[in-house]
């Protein structure tokens, strides 16, 4: 493993560099299209079920997806997934006047993607020592940090001075780029198979990987309290802010992919400076660094509230509470995945990082959802407000939790 070490490390993010550049900038592209097609800025639902719709096959497919990550070459699933998503993306250039083929192919890049990430988070245990598992994962995340700022940016310039064409010819050669670099990983896996004389049955061992993180209460607590909260409060967010975006674009003379993905990239932006808060509080127990995220989380978005309601120009005092939300993100960004890696052991990885992305996928869907009906019935208002609720709420369950369980993660 350490001869291999940085040189694994370095194909490996910097493929993954470039590629969430392009997702980002997919993102954008995907609600410019979705609204060209349906000809109208009034309407929050398309935009967020949008959204939706690429998230959908984690929750559907995703354990599969894991389990098949412990058993097979993570490798090899991983490039087959970008080749796949390059050749979609590149699709919509010939059929982007269709709505319902816009939401075939989102749902289709969600299925190849709920493949590649159990298989991208749930790889670096193989790649790097055990002892260096955080220290890498940290710089990890703090890169991807830096290719959401990087992405939204470059998403928001290509629409507004090429076109979506330039920008998805840009956004396939990402993942195109990603495949080439993954080629030249090498590692040695175990598999959940060795050193067992009969093979289990494919139902036996997503019930055995159940099983396990049943009985894990740090496992638990990190899914639930940090995972679906998470994820279910930052939707909940993104629905928000695309209102927010979309019923604000015209009066600040910006188009609605533009103005959200300027939002995007101000979140993106304080997460960047999440790791310097991280390092400042390293002597804080992580358990005990969540529920302080979720409390000032929590009392940052009903300022913000209280700001959209009571001064002008409102798009920039949204940027600056956006910044400051990113801020709260990253520090959960950068933790949740190498908690999970350093509380599981290796051959239960895929299948833990699996359930970890249907949990994700269901706080995002719920949240995009629920926020899509909300903010379209009662404004941006209102959603920023219910999110600082979530907040709280998610403050509440790990002051519980920390109290009952006594944990030491």
């Amino acid at each position: 493993m350490q001869k291999y070490e940085k040189k694994n490390f370095y194909f490996l993010t910097l493929g993954q560099f470039v590629s969430l550049i392009g997702d980002k900038i997919s993102l954008a592209v995907f609600i410019s299209i979705a609204v060209a097609i349906i000809g109208t800025t009034e309407s929050t639902y398309n935009s967020s079920f949008l959204i939706a719709t690429l998230y959908a096959p984690l929750f559907l497919f995703g354990y599969l997806f894991g389990l098949l990550a412990d058993k097979k070459k993570k490798k090899e699933l991983m490039i087959l997934s970008d080749i796949l998503r390059a050749t979609l993306i590149l699709s919509l250039l010939f059929f982007n006047d269709s709505l319902l083929y816009l939401y075939c192919c989102v749902f289709l890049i969600g299925v190849l993607t709920s493949m590649f990430e159990p298989c991208k988070k749930s790889i670096m245990p193989f790649l790097v020592p055990k002892e260096k598992i955080i220290f890498y994962n940290k710089i990890y995340a703090s890169l991807e940090i830096i290719a959401l700022l990087v992405g939204f940016l470059f998403g928001t310039y290509l629409i507004e001075a090429f076109s979506l064409s330039v920008a998805l010819i840009f956004d396939a050669s990402t993942y195109l780029f990603s495949a080439l670099l993954l080629v030249f990983i090498k590692y040695t896996q175990e598999t959940i198979t060795k050193k067992k004389k009969e093979k289990p049955t494919t139902l036996k061992e997503l019930k055995e990987g159940i099983h396990y993180i049943k009985n894990s209460i740090e496992l638990k607590v990190i899914l639930i309290g940090i995972v679906f909260f998470h994820f279910f409060a930052s939707a909940f967010f993104v629905s928000s802010s695309t209102d927010f975006s979309i019923r604000i674009s015209q009066s600040i003379g910006m188009s609605p992919g533009s103005s959200f993905s300027f939002l995007l990239f101000f979140i993106a932006t304080g997460a960047l400076v999440s790791p310097v808060i991280k390092k400042l509080s390293q002597s804080i127990r992580e358990s005990t660094l969540t529920k302080y995220i979720y409390l000032f989380g929590s009392i940052t978005l009903f300022l913000f509230v209280f700001s959209l309601k009571n001064f002008e120009n409102n798009y920039y005092t949204a940027l600056f509470f956006h910044f400051i939300i990113g801020i709260f993100a990253g520090l959960q960004y950068i933790r949740y995945i190498y908690l999970i890696q350093t509380n599981t052991q290796k051959r239960y990885l895929g299948r833990v990082v699996s359930v970890s992305d249907l949990i994700f996928a269901l706080g995002a869907i719920l949240g995009l959802g629920l926020g899509a009906i909300i903010n379209e019935t009662l404004t941006y208002n209102s959603g920023f407000l219910i999110t600082g609720v979530i907040y709280f709420i998610a403050y509440l369950y790990m002051v519980f939790s920390t109290r009952k369980y006594k944990l030491n993660f």
